[in-house]
């Protein structure tokens, strides 16, 4: 399976939203890790919302900025799982 994992830190919906759709139409799988404070939920879920299929999207939230090593290491077990 071929998957992308996308590292997020506060991610505009208006701009994400196309690029997830893209990477959707091209790829089996992506997983989008969030770097992003807690604060920022709504828009995720607005994101992961207008983003289909759902099933091929998966959201790890980390809840915190852990460095862009860390979130890739989370996403690319994430897509070993």
């Amino acid at each position: 399976m071929i998957t992308a994992v996308i590292v997020s830190y506060n991610p505009e919906a208006g701009k994400f939203v196309p690029l997830l759709e893209q990477l959707l139409n091209q790829l089996e799988k992506v997983i989008i890790v969030d770097n992003s404070p807690q604060d920022n939920e709504a828009a995720l879920e607005q994101i992961v919302q207008a983003s289909l299929p759902l099933e091929r999207l998966s959201l790890c939230r980390i809840g915190d900025n852990l460095g862009i090593a860390a979130a890739l290491n989370i996403g690319i077990d994430a897509a070993l799982d």
